[in-house]
């Protein structure tokens, strides 16, 4: 398998509260280092945009916001499901899939 992802913002449109997105072509991934060693924090060295993973491999990437937005504004937008979407595209057995995953709501 192999994964890439973009970020689309689904941020209500004329908002004056909304976080400006800066605009990324891709993120970098790391994969753990063996089954189940990111609870230990233990991931592979470096970082890379298209990552091949096998069946069950946890993988991880970082997503920013503008520097201007605030702790307190990133937390109520989380909470309030207003953060914005990951949209990862996985390659399986040549086949495209997309996925989206919403950034929020969590509970506090």
């Amino acid at each position: 398998m192999k994964v890439g992802s973009k970020l689309r913002c689904d941020l209500p449109d004329g908002n004056e509260d909304d976080i400006e997105q800066r605009p990324q072509d891709h993120y970098l991934w790391q994969i753990e280092e063996r089954p189940n060693s990111w609870e230990n924090l233990e991931w592979r060295s470096g970082e890379i945009s298209e990552i091949t993973a096998g069946p069950g491999a946890t993988l991880r990437t970082y997503i920013g916001v503008h520097d201007q937005a605030t702790d307190q504004g990133v937390r109520r937008r989380l909470v309030q499901g207003r953060l914005g979407t990951l949209v990862v595209i996985f390659t399986i057995d040549g086949q495209v899939v997309e996925r989206r995953i919403s950034l929020g709501p969590i509970r506090t």
